[in-house]
């Protein structure tokens, strides 16, 4: 049974970098805004490739078109490649489109060879339209649920921390994976943001008492965090806070953390997490079965 060991995820996220216009600033220009994730995606190979283990990397369409060798690279060392997208940002900020996805899924299938079987949407604001889109597209697993209140973002304290199944109608059953945050005070300890803030000594204690509730840790990096970020127009300090080597070594230390805690670090993935809670699909100890929208929108 899923909660019987310990299991950590390591997912990361490798897009452009698109810091500003989040922030309402300038872009960066495409090659620095590419060479940021770049940089910072082989500093992270090079930790998984030391360490034995592998991960989880969500990746937009048009990274993957503009760097095809490194993700090719990626999948060829046993990670899981799975879709963040066509972009991380587009002319409109909101939510992926169903037409996105479609063609950022062949971009990823036609670089690697194989077809995507995970979804991360960018910024975590996905909508219910995009839970029906990936079901009736083959996907057989969601990780875009981080469930705790980002200010000014959204509000998920509804969603539970533990994996369940989107009830998708006549089209079946689609699988979430939420990124880790503490089941009672709802503390985002997978989440990048928090870790990079408030350091992974923080993340590891959190990380243990998920574990004693018998729920696997889901930990988010962007692969730009490894870069030292330039300046860049109207983006906060506490966003490239602690880039660089900072996020190196706590990369590394929540790693040797769940070596310490006896984590299988031998093959785990999103691919490999959803295999494991398909198979305990109807145990309601582990998985529920929600319809969604209503909390999405909330």
């Amino acid at each position: 049974m899923a909660g019987s060991r310990r299991v950590f995820c390591l997912t990361i996220d490798l897009e452009e970098c698109t810091l500003p216009q989040e922030f309402g600033g300038r872009p960066l220009g495409e090659e620095e805004s590419l060479g940021l994730s770049e940089a910072g995606a082989h500093r992270l190979l090079k930790i998984i490739e030391s360490e034995g283990i592998r991960a989880t990397f969500f990746v937009t369409g048009f990274f993957t078109s503009k760097r095809p060798r490194l993700v090719k690279e990626i999948a060829d060392m046993g990670n899981e490649v799975a879709n963040h997208g066509l972009r991380h940002y587009g002319p409109v900020l909101g939510p992926s489109e169903p037409n996105g996805l479609l063609k950022s899924g062949e971009i990823l299938e036609r670089v690697t060879g194989g077809r995507p079987l995970g979804y991360r949407e960018p910024r975590l604001r996905i909508g219910p339209g995009m839970i029906g889109a990936l079901k009736r597209l083959g996907y057989a697993y969601d990780s875009s649920i981080l469930p705790a209140c980002v200010p000014g973002r959204y509000s998920r304290l509804r969603m539970r921390p533990a994996p369940f199944a989107w009830d998708c109608g006549k089209a079946g059953r689609l699988i979430e994976i939420p990124i880790s945050a503490t089941p009672i005070l709802r503390i985002p300890a997978g989440w990048w943001w928090f870790r990079k803030n408030f350091g992974d000594r923080i993340c590891r204690i959190c990380f243990d008492a998920i574990w004693r509730l018998g729920l696997p840790v889901i930990c988010n990096i962007h692969a730009w965090e490894l870069s030292e970020l330039p300046r860049m127009e109207r983006v906060p300090a506490h966003v490239r806070f602690n880039c660089g080597p900072p996020s190196e070594a706590q990369v590394k230390g929540i790693i040797a953390h769940g070596k310490s805690a006896g984590v299988p670090y031998d093959a785990r993935s999103g691919r490999e997490n959803f295999k494991e809670y398909r198979e305990i699909e109807f145990d309601r100890a582990h998985l529920g079965s929600w319809t969604g929208a209503a909390l999405l929108d909330s």
